[in-house]
């Protein structure tokens, strides 16, 4: 079982966190590069509250499949929610 609680962390690491912005997400999340481009170029609204759609990609591809392959799968499913 697991002796410590991952919220408890989140929440904590959140309160005592020294920078402009605070990103909480798990450990099973992948971000594609768009995210990070964005986060990059510093024009973050401070009054906005920004949500990334969940895409469950368990059932999109074998998790055996190379993580290229798997980035790829990903990348077709995000800009199929775009359009």
């Amino acid at each position: 079982g697991q002796s410590f609680f991952e919220f408890l962390g989140k929440n904590v690491g959140s309160r005592r966190a020294r920078g402009e912005f605070v990103l909480i997400t798990n450990g099973d999340i992948v971000f594609n590069d768009d995210v990070f481009s964005f986060l990059s170029k510093r024009s973050i609204d401070h009054d906005a509250y920004f949500r990334i759609p969940r895409i469950e990609t368990s059932a999109a591809f074998d998790p055996d499949e190379p993580m290229d392959k798997r980035l790829a799968t990903m990348r077709g499913m995000g800009q199929s929610l775009s359009a």
